[in-house]
């Protein structure tokens, strides 16, 4: 695309060797704890960076078990009634936007990781999954639009298991358990999504959990859902008879 990025690696999240192959790369690389929002912003702003794409998960719980934090994130977070994803990470956008810098859309930059709809793998859902898809679409849409969580596993018309903070491998082991086998495991986007940030990720992590876990069925939102390392993710799922579906907006209707 003929942009050449500068990267900063939050401490407490990014996998050391991601940095190391960055610089070896020739990329101009920092390393910066979360918890230093000000020291963040001044190396863009030191780069001359006018626009930010958000990669990789920052977990929620990296801010709850007591990080050393600046005074410019103590402000951002202060100024908050809920504490919920996009409430945090919008807050976050503000404080850039503020300083002259632009948290770009994550599509801008990844659209080549959404998929097209239909079923990735061999085995299609059977009728019964198929309508297990449908009522756990349904159902995840809603709890995306509380800002609960993305991800609900299901299993003949019951819900065995909400995503929330533990995230969704969790979620899956967790319903998995309940469920004996046999589950489907629904992921969507939230329902108004702002595609700077918190889109959701499938990747070969998900595969593994819902191998773990023996479900049947992995679905996700196909024009709103990453789908990471696909034909690894989607071998793995092929190999397990895992069916790997891509559902449309209009899947529920």
């Amino acid at each position: 695309m003929g942009i050449s990025p500068v990267i900063l690696g939050v401490k407490e999240e990014t996998d050391p060797a991601l940095a190391e192959a960055l610089n070896k790369a020739g990329f101009t690389v920092a390393w910066e704890s979360l918890g230093q929002l000000g020291a963040i912003r001044r190396f863009f702003q030191e780069q001359k960076v006018a626009k930010v794409v958000m990669a990789g998960k920052v977990g929620k719980e990296v801010v709850l078990t007591g990080i050393e934090m600046d005074a410019d994130l103590k402000t951002v977070l202060a100024g908050l009634q809920a504490k919920h994803n996009d409430a945090i990470l919008l807050a976050l956008a503000e404080y850039f936007a503020k300083h002259g810098i632009e948290v770009e859309k994550q599509t801008v930059v990844l659209s080549h990781l959404l998929p097209g709809k239909g079923c990735l793998t061999g085995r299609v859902p059977t009728a019964r999954e198929e309508a297990d898809i449908r009522f756990g679409y349904r159902t995840a849409k809603e709890v995306a639009a509380l800002n609960i969580g993305q991800s609900v596993v299901v299993k003949n018309g019951m819900v065995l298991a909400v995503e929330a903070m533990e995230g969704t491998d969790a979620t899956i082991l967790r319903g998995g358990q309940l469920a004996g086998g046999g589950a489907v495991v629904v992921k969507v986007a939230n329902p108004r999504q702002d595609l700077r940030f918190d889109i959701p990720v499938i990747g070969p992590s998900t595969v593994a959990a819902v191998i773990q876990s023996r479900a049947a069925v992995l679905a996700f939102e196909a024009a709103a859902a990453f789908l990471l390392e696909k034909e690894a993710t989607i071998a793995r799922a092929k190999a397990e008879n895992i069916s790997l579906v891509a559902v449309a907006d209009d899947f529920p209707n």
